[in-house]
């Protein structure tokens, strides 16, 4: 049901303006240096009503691909992460929208039982990806983040 400008207000920032912040940074970018990029775990498994998003997401995901062949001596890292409450995402969803969805979500084993908080979120990010700029040699292509526990269910 999404319209072209739904679609034109998501891609630019989620990919386009990633991408170029990415190409303004490399050339100031430390030795041992991380460009990391946020996904989301609805890349691998897409949800009703969050199609745009995710698409452009998948997009992203393709694109920091492309910039590991481009660059094999930079370190990109791509991070998944899962559902977190108290963002400007969720607040900005759509209370009508939002309520069917949720629906949809939890019928079809999306939505865990909790949602992470932002800052447990950022702090957790900030500490995996500093223990990956201490060790230079070692490339963190990959990670979620994700609420620990069961779905949510009925």
């Amino acid at each position: 049901d999404t319209g072209s400008a739904r679609w034109s207000a998501v891609l630019p920032g989620n990919l386009v303006a990633p991408m170029q912040v990415c190409r303004a940074v490399l050339p100031h970018l430390a030795e041992a240096g991380i460009v990391a990029f946020m996904s989301s775990e609805s890349v691998a498994r897409p949800r009703p009503a969050l199609v745009p998003c995710t698409s452009s997401k998948a997009a992203l995901e393709t694109a920091i691909a492309g910039w590991r062949a481009e660059h094999p001596d930079i370190r990109f890292s791509t991070i998944c992460v899962g559902a977190t409450i108290g963002t400007d995402f969720s607040r900005d969803f759509g209370a009508e929208i939002l309520g069917d969805a949720l629906n949809e979500w939890i019928k079809g084993g999306h939505l865990p039982a909790r949602n992470m908080e932002p800052v447990a979120v950022g702090e957790t990010i900030a500490e995996i990806l500093a223990v990956a700029i201490s060790h230079p040699d070692v490339a963190v292509t990959t990670f979620a983040v994700q609420p620990p526990g069961p779905l949510a269910s009925f």
